[in-house]
């Protein structure tokens, strides 16, 4: 079964992968272990030991979170899109943050009708 995995580019550039990889698997687990034979260490960088995603990853599959589906053994039909996300986190900055030039139009207004 073949899927498009849409790497992000941190990890496009950490092994040098396509944007989109074209993989034979039929589960996010197994869409992460191919990953990891065509690019090794990149698994690690998806999954824990034991095999479970990691905290600070994301699997979409089709739109559908497949963190949530049930485990990285979450089906993944042949043709179907996979896309895997990182976290992102902030926090506080010690600066202040610049307040944006200008609001776009129609936000925070009642609608009309």
């Amino acid at each position: 079964m073949s899927v498009r995995v849409h790497v992000p580019s941190a990890l496009q550039a950490l092994y040098q992968t396509q944007r989109i990889e074209e993989i034979t698997a039929d589960s996010v687990l197994a869409m992460a272990r191919a990953l990891n034979q065509r690019f090794p260490g990149i698994g690690d960088r998806l999954l824990e030991p034991d095999g479970a995603l990691r905290r600070y990853v994301n699997v979409f599959v089709e739109g559908e979170d497949g963190r949530w589906q049930a485990t990285a053994d979450s089906p993944v039909q042949d043709g179907k899109q996979v896309w895997i996300v990182g976290n992102i986190a902030g926090g506080l900055s010690r600066e202040p943050r610049p307040k944006p030039a200008r609001t776009p139009a129609g936000i925070g207004q009642p609608a009309r009708g």
